[in-house]
């Protein structure tokens, strides 16, 4: 319950602050924000079956929304691959998730938006499936140099899959760059 409640707050918040926007679809210039990176991400999974997984790491990369502006904010899209593997259960997840960021001062960041999530399970290693979730989530990050930058987010998603609804938590440290080729130089 504590969950729901959370979720709804979150959403009457950006509701309110969004709706002042002037909203672009498919802009034709970037968001101010320099938000393209790549981070490493840790963290844990809490399942509403009553499950907890720990050490979940794998991969997160950013870039500004391309599929829509606003015109006092940034929205930071973000990309992730996970893996979890737990006593016999598997679970690798895609979560698309743009973000509607606060910025404060010039090296803090809050996020607020939505969760899409596709997840392979393989529960007991036995029965694999493939299902899809919707969430809500928040980020928050801080920029120590012009490159690079330290966060934890927080999501809940329900899944098509109601064992595998679940909180998510997870920490990053991440290198941002001008152009994506700037990673191999």
């Amino acid at each position: 319950m504590k969950k729901i409640i959370l979720s709804i707050m979150i959403i009457l918040g950006i509701t309110a602050e969004a709706m002042a926007e002037t909203w672009t679809f498919l802009p034709k210039e970037e968001q101010g924000l320099n938000q393209k990176g790549i981070a490493l991400i840790w963290g844990s999974h809490e399942f509403d079956r009553h499950d907890n997984y720990s050490g979940d790491t794998l991969v997160e990369i950013s870039m500004p929304c391309k599929l829509l502006k606003a015109s006092k904010r940034s929205i930071r899209q973000q990309i992730s691959l996970t893996n979890y593997d737990h006593h016999q259960d598997h679970l690798i997840t895609l979560a698309l998730n743009p973000h509607y960021i606060f910025q404060f001062a010039d090296q803090f960041q809050l996020g607020v938006g939505p969760a899409f999530q596709l997840a392979y399970v393989d529960a007991d290693k036995t029965s694999k499936d493939t299902i899809f979730g919707f969430g809500v989530g928040g980020s928050l990050q801080k920029d120590f140099t012009n490159k690079i930058f330290f966060g934890m987010e927080m999501d809940y998603t329900w899944m098509n899959d109601a064992d595998f609804h679940n909180f998510k938590a997870i920490g990053k440290v991440g290198y941002r760059v001008e152009k994506w080729r700037d990673i191999f130089q």
